[in-house]
């Protein structure tokens, strides 16, 4: 049987994930799930591909807010309650969205611990950001959700010499019990309440090279060199992982079975 073993959020998009029991699903996508993005002093966000040292940024729930840490730097504690009713235009990817100003000392935070000048914006009440399948993203890439199997990350361990785990593929549904890479063409499927429509296959990038715990990327570009080899599309885009998005909201758990409803 299928199951949802696995659920992952990343509060701050680039930043470490939070592994969760149970979720709720909006149709951003997961609640909490990058709703804060760090930002230049233009408003472009900044992302682990070029500042691998955000990885190593964790965050917990905490009323409400986000509790924020890294090593050897204080804790930050964010309210967006209390978070200036400011908003600027800034870029995510080829969006530009509303992102509400989150305070002078969570800018300072972010930009003592990267070492350049950083701003760090929420997804506010006026926040709108479209996604390119329909209806509305997070300050996600590009879809509300990834989905990746247990089976599929297994296989490409047989294939390296330093096998990776789930944290190098940043996915927010991580199920067990499938075939490795069958999630390439499930059709429509639900857990628990809530319904999810498969999108297009999600192309990996230089991200996967960071060790989720040391920030360093690998030398030999692994695992991305070996998906290159065995995952390369016609556009030379390695291909690892689903992109989904939710057809309704609800809460799902851990452990839940996946149902299809076509075959």
């Amino acid at each position: 049987m299928i199951r949802l073993s696995r659920i992952f959020i990343y509060p701050i998009k680039s930043t470490a994930p939070l592994e969760l029991t149970e979720a709720e699903v909006q149709a951003e996508g997961l609640a909490h799930d990058r709703r804060y993005v760090v930002t230049d002093e233009k408003g472009r966000f900044f992302t682990a591909r070029r500042f691998p040292r955000m990885v190593l940024i964790r965050c917990e729930l905490r009323d409400g807010g986000l509790r924020v840490t890294a090593p050897d730097y204080a804790g930050l504690d964010l309210q967006p309650a209390n978070f200036d009713p400011t908003y600027d235009p800034i870029k995510v990817w080829q969006d530009t969205v509303q992102g509400q100003r989150c305070g002078a000392d969570a800018d300072q935070w972010f930009s003592d611990f990267l070492g350049l000048p950083a701003r760090l914006y929420y997804m506010g009440e006026k926040t709108r950001r479209p996604s390119r399948a329909g209806g509305v993203v997070s300050f996600a890439d590009g879809a509300p959700l990834l989905l990746l199997a247990q089976s599929t990350v297994e296989d490409l361990n047989t294939r390296l010499d330093t096998p990776v785990e789930v944290r190098n593929f940043r996915p927010n549904l991580f199920v067990s019990g499938s075939a490795a890479y069958a999630e390439d063409d499930w059709p429509d499927f639900s857990i628990g309440p809530v319904g999810f429509e498969p999108l297009w296959r999600c192309s990996r990038c230089i991200l996967t090279t960071v060790h989720p715990d040391t920030a360093v990327m690998d030398p030999q570009k692994q695992p991305l060199a070996t998906l290159m080899d065995y995952r390369r599309g016609e556009d030379g885009e390695a291909y690892f992982g689903r992109n989904v998005a939710p057809r309704n909201t609800g809460i799902i758990r851990a452990g839940q079975s996946v149902s299809f409803e076509k075959t």
